[in-house]
């Protein structure tokens, strides 16, 4: 269950309009929703599984983020999913787009190293939807490229 945080390293202003959701243990996913921005931010420390990516997309859903854009920060991932893992995220976000009454937000995915870029093309493939997607190797990129796409 999402609940808020203020033990946060932001800056106390940033944690009121952020509602903040964490899970229970060693989770390598850590994100932030912002309501009045519409945007997600999500960063992934370490190896990232199935079980991890299934929970940020409930809770994103849960939380009401569909619709917002997306910055998945994975450029301190230390491995990503499997081709395996991937197809089955793919279908979640198509079985999502199939029956998401609305828009799906736009995502920005920074990755660093060659072989996350790699897989985050074939996710790119995997998850095609109606939705805007691209890949970055530096979260300034991406974040800006995400601006210019959020109210569209």
């Amino acid at each position: 269950m999402p609940r808020s945080d203020s033990k946060c390293c932001l800056p106390p202003f940033v944690i009121t309009s952020f509602r903040l959701f964490h899970r229970a243990g060693n989770m390598p996913v850590q994100w932030a929703i912002d309501h009045e921005k519409r945007l997600v931010r999500a960063t992934v420390r370490g190896a990232l599984t199935m079980a991890d990516m299934r929970a940020y997309i409930r809770e994103v859903m849960a939380a009401g983020g569909t619709s917002y854009a997306k910055l998945f920060d994975a450029s301190q991932a230390t491995t990503f999913l499997a081709t395996e893992d991937l197809e089955t995220a793919g279908k979640l976000i198509r079985d999502l787009a199939a029956t998401n009454p609305g828009p799906i937000g736009p995502v920005a995915v920074v990755v660093g190293a060659a072989e996350l870029h790699v897989q985050a093309e074939f996710f790119e493939d995997i998850a095609c939807v109606d939705r805007p997607l691209r890949i970055f190797r530096d979260t300034a990129s991406a974040q800006e490229w995400l601006e210019e796409r959020r109210y569209h």
